[in-house]
């Protein structure tokens, strides 16, 4: 899903390790382009999102920003107690500013799929006129048709023989 338009593949890998195993730093391999869907004329509809604008981008990037969180919590680097205080509320400005940039694209993704769901509904709805249609041209029962054909037609030359009378008036008739 955060691969972009490059969706099969993997979009985050670990790129250091420390010495204890755990992740230094995390390195995006997905595409920069986001990948859509056509839903209509001239109409397109993000569904795949690029991970480093999601993660990774000038609002901050939340890995790095966990990571350097994990150290100062285990206090790796020897601090002292009012640097690890220090370094951990600077910590939560990072986390803060991951925070508001995750949330405005779960935003813009919500919004995505919900225009989708009504795109799906729209296209239920007209599958389902078009099988109530077709169902009701091939039930039709064919002595109905025709009767009701005839009726009409039969109406139709009442209604024209009615006005060519009204409509028949000459010189002589107007002048009575």
């Amino acid at each position: 899903m955060f691969s972009g338009d490059a969706s099969n593949t993997k979009p985050f890998v670990v790129g250091a390790t420390n010495s204890q195993g755990q992740p230094q730093s995390i390195v995006y391999q997905g595409s920069a382009n986001r990948g859509d869907v056509i839903v209509g004329p001239e109409r397109t509809e993000d569904t795949l999102y690029a991970g480093n604008d999601v993660f990774q981008n000038v609002q901050g990037d939340a890995f790095q920003t966990l990571i350097t969180l994990r150290d100062n919590l285990r206090n790796t680097s020897g601090m002292t107690d009012q640097q690890q205080i220090a370094a951990l509320s600077g910590q939560i400005g990072d986390l803060d500013g991951v925070q508001n940039n995750l949330l405005k694209n779960v935003g813009e993704q919500s919004a995505s799929l919900e225009h989708l769901q009504d795109v799906t509904n729209n296209f239920q709805d007209l599958q389902l006129a078009a099988k109530k249609w077709t169902t009701d041209l091939e039930g039709a029962n064919i002595t109905d048709v025709i009767v009701q054909l005839q009726q009409q037609q039969n109406q139709l030359q009442l209604t024209l023989a009615s006005t060519a009378q009204v409509l028949n008036v000459n010189l002589l008739d107007f002048l009575k």
